[in-house]
């Protein structure tokens, strides 16, 4: 954190640097609550639909396209799988999975459209978590 915040990219821009013209709205609006309310009950389902018709492989696919997109839909149906003792090391590698394709996701992002030093801090960390997202699945695997 501290050498984060030390570098050139954090001294760059504070954050209250915002352009007078850029719109901010509140996420705790009732239309992003319903939004958020309604992406949860769909992956929630998705997940119930995929584990009764292809089963662990399933879940894992499904965790990775969740990752993808909404991990706190993702943490949020795992949660619910991991209740029963017999699912929780498949919860847990779901979990993985997603923070794994979540990282690859955001550092070919971070790479094709970020300026030099924010692809070098950003890349450097999101590596990491990867490979130990990658390290954690392999151990959670045997």
């Amino acid at each position: 954190s501290w050498w984060l915040w030390r570098s050139p990219l954090a001294r760059e821009g504070a954050a209250g640097d915002v352009p007078a013209d850029v719109e901010t709205r509140s996420p705790l609006g009732v239309r992003s609550a319903i939004t958020m309310a309604l992406a949860f009950q769909v992956a929630l389902m998705a997940i119930a639909f995929v584990q009764s018709t292809f089963g662990s492989p399933g879940i894992l696919a499904t965790a990775a396209l969740l990752g993808l997109t909404d991990m706190d839909a993702l943490t949020l149906a795992m949660n619910r799988l991991g209740q029963d003792a017999s699912s929780t090391a498949l919860a847990a590698m779901a979990i993985g999975t997603g923070v794994l394709t979540n990282a690859l996701l955001k550092l070919v992002l971070a790479v094709s459209l970020g300026g030099r030093e924010y692809r070098r801090v950003a890349a450097a960390g999101l590596v990491v978590l990867a490979a130990v997202s990658a390290l954690a699945l392999a151990a959670l695997a045997r």
